[in-house]
């Protein structure tokens, strides 16, 4: 038996805002779906192979145990190439990024909070490890 696909899910408090947001990174929808008055509640976004479901959340529903009404806090490692021209870009449209550094285990590395407070960490390897 093998695993196929990883996707995140993550809580957001305006799903329509976090839409914005990883749109600007250069995500794609792939999938969406609505209540009964026609607003999202929830959608999938893809880009470069990396699959993340957003869910609305609702203050006012009932919950599993498993659920909750304020957002659970994540932090998105993605490796990639080219971190440092990839931080100028988001710099230049007006993300609030942190300006690359590196680590001690050898990548670089800069930080983004989108609206719900997930943590982006964008990761370029300059060695193997």
């Amino acid at each position: 038996m093998r695993f196929k696909k990883l996707t995140v899910s993550l809580d957001s408090l305006d799903i329509q805002k976090s839409w914005g947001f990883y749109e600007g990174l250069g995500f794609q929808k792939t999938g969406q779906d609505t209540d009964d008055l026609e607003k999202i509640v929830w959608m999938e976004i893809e880009k470069d192979g990396i699959n993340l479901m957003l869910y609305q959340l609702d203050r006012n529903a009932e919950f599993s145990e498993f659920s909750t009404k304020d957002p659970r806090q994540l932090v998105l490692y993605i490796e990639m190439e080219h971190v440092v021209p990839y931080y100028h870009s988001l710099k230049d449209r007006g993300y609030p990024v942190e300006e690359p550094s590196v680590t001690h285990y050898g990548a670089i590395e800069c930080y983004l909070k989108c609206p719900d407070g997930h943590q982006l960490t964008f990761a370029e390897f300059k060695r193997e490890l």
